[in-house]
C-alpha cells in the first residue's frame, strides 16, 4: 500500500474537511467528480484530538489512509439563506501533501447522497468551540470512529424513512428485471388491449402483471405500489384519464421506474404526461398488431438503457 493513493483505508478514524462554499475555489469541490484542491494549512488539524494530530501532523500524506467527508461550513447561516441546503460528499484522498501555506490533495468523490445537515447531525455531534461550532467554521479534523459503520447506519435509517408509510411496507421490495407493470381499466371492452401487451411482453421474454391479476389478502394499494416498485418498466393505458391509472402513473414516475403510455386518443392525454412520449393505438385488429409491434421495440429500448 503506497500512502499518496491507498489500496486500502483505516477504519479507526476518518478525515472531515469542511469547506466555506462562498468562493469559487471551494464551490468547485462540490460540483467535481473529481480533481485537485488546496486548503489552508493553518486550519488543518482543527477540532482533532491531540493524539490523532500527533498520528498524523509529521506525515500529511498518511491523511490518504482515511475516508473522507467533505462537507460545507454554512448550512445553519442565516445571513446566506440559498445554503439551507447544501451537498456533502464522501470521498477518497489520494497525493496529499503541503506546498508552502497550503494542503494541496486530489481527490474522487464516491458518494454524493449526503447533505452537511445529515453530516452534522447523524455522523457525529456537533460540540461547541467558544461560541463557534464546526458547521460554523472552515477546517480540516480528523475523527475518531468507524466511517463507514456511520455511513451504513445513516442510509439504513434514511431508507426506512422514506418508505411511504401508506403501502405498509416492511422492507423496500427489490426490483425484478424481467417483471413489467401494466396499469389500466380492468373493463372488459380492454382485454384484447391487455393482450396485446402480454404477447409484446413475451416477445421480449418479460413478464407482464396486472394488479388483478395478484391473489392474497394485501391491501390493493400495497399490492399496486409492490408491482411497480419491483418492475423495471411500467405500461400505462390512460386512454379515458382513469383516475386510478394516472395515480399509478405517478407512483411510478415517483419511484423513478420508466413509464411507457398508450391510449386509444391522444387528445386525453393530460397536460402534464404530453411532454413524455406516449403509443396511440386503435382497437381494431391491424391497430393492435401495431400496438404489439411499437411495444416490443419500445421495451427493447427501454430495458437496454435501464
Amino acid at each position: 500500500m503506497t500512502l499518496n493513493h491507498p489500496e486500502f483505508w483505516r477504519l479507526d478514524c476518518y478525515n472531515l474537511i469542511c469547506f466555506g462554499p462562498f468562493a469559487p475555489s471551494d464551490e468547485e469541490i462540490f460540483r467535481m467528480t473529481s480533481g485537485e484542491a488546496s486548503f489552508d494549512w493553518g486550519r488543518v488539524f482543527e477540532c482533532t484530538s491531540p493524539e490523532l494530530e500527533r498520528r498524523y501532523s509529521g506525515n500529511i500524506a498518511r491523511l490518504a489512509e482515511l475516508p473522507t467527508l467533505v462537507v460545507s461550513e454554512c448550512f445553519l447561516n442565516t445571513r446566506h439563506p440559498e445554503y439551507v441546503v447544501v451537498p456533502a460528499r464522501f470521498s477518497h484522498l489520494y497525493n496529499i501533501r503541503q506546498v508552502g501555506g497550503d494542503v494541496i490533495f486530489n481527490y474522487r468523490h464516491i458518494s454524493g447522497l449526503l447533505t452537511s445537515q445529515e453530516v452534522f447531525t447523524s455522523i457525529f455531534p456537533v460540540p461547541q468551540r467558544s461560541g463557534i461550532t464546526e458547521n460554523h467554521r472552515t477546517h480540516w479534523a480528523v475523527k475518531g470512529g468507524n466511517l463507514i459503520e456511520k455511513l451504513t447506519a445513516l442510509w439504513d435509517k434514511r431508507a426506512v424513512d422514506e418508505k411511504p408509510k401508506i403501502f405498509g411496507l416492511d422492507e423496500w421490495p427489490l426490483v425484478k428485471r424481467d417483471h413489467i407493470a401494466v396499469m389500466m381499466p380492468y373493463a372488459s371492452e380492454f382485454a384484447p388491449v391487455y393482450g396485446a401487451i402480454k404477447r409484446a411482453c413475451t416477445k421480449v421474454r418479460c413478464k407482464p402483471q396486472r394488479v388483478d391479476e395478484i391473489h392474497g389478502t394485501n391491501l390493493v394499494a400495497k399490492d399496486i405500489f409492490t408491482a411497480i416498485a419491483t418492475s423495471s418498466l411500467v405500461i400505462c393505458d390512460i386512454t379515458g384519464r382513469n383516475p386510478n391509472v394516472l395515480y399509478e402513473t405517478g407512483i411510478a414516475h415517483a419511484r423513478n421506474v420508466d413509464v411507457v403510455l398508450i391510449t386509444q386518443n391522444e387528445e386525453e392525454v393530460p397536460f402534464d404526461l404530453r411532454q413524455i412520449r406516449h403509443i396511440p393505438y386503435s382497437t381494431d385488429v391491424a391497430g393492435l398488431n401495431k400496438l404489439e409491434t411499437d411495444l416490443v421495440q419500445t421495451i427493447k429500448s427501454a430495458l437496454r438503457t435501464a
